[in-house]
């Protein structure tokens, strides 16, 4: 049939392609820097720090699934300024507000665990 997955894939392998271009368009919307208007959707979101990249604005976090949102999963998230990267190191245990707009989506209000020794 066209436009439906060869029976080798699997539906396995149907999700996680599916799975993999949500997160696509999610990357795309987080690097996308548009601002964001009145209808934006906020998740809180608990993970562990893998990687700060300051001068993209940039973090990746291995994160717990997001209630509502999405399932666990490791990728990046954008911030608006760089300062709030300030103290993340990989390991960092973290939570912080997930914000989702139609064409852009950020992270803010980060916070270090007591557990993982990087409080904010």
């Amino acid at each position: 049939m066209a436009g439906s997955a060869p029976a080798s894939i699997g539906a396995s392998g149907q999700r996680r392609r599916t799975r993999g271009l949500a997160l696509a368009a999610l990357i795309v919307a987080c690097l996308g820097g548009a601002h964001l208007s009145g209808a934006d959707r906020e998740y809180q979101v608990r993970g562990m720090v893998l990687q700060v990249a300051p001068a993209s604005r940039t973090f990746t976090v291995s994160h717990e699934k997001i209630d509502g949102f999405m399932d666990a999963m490791t990728m990046p998230f954008e911030v608006r300024e760089a300062k709030e990267l300030d103290g993340l190191a990989p390991g960092a245990i973290v939570t912080f507000t997930l914000v989702v707009g139609e064409r852009a989506a950020y992270a803010r209000r980060i916070q270090g665990s007591a557990e993982s020794g990087t409080t904010r």
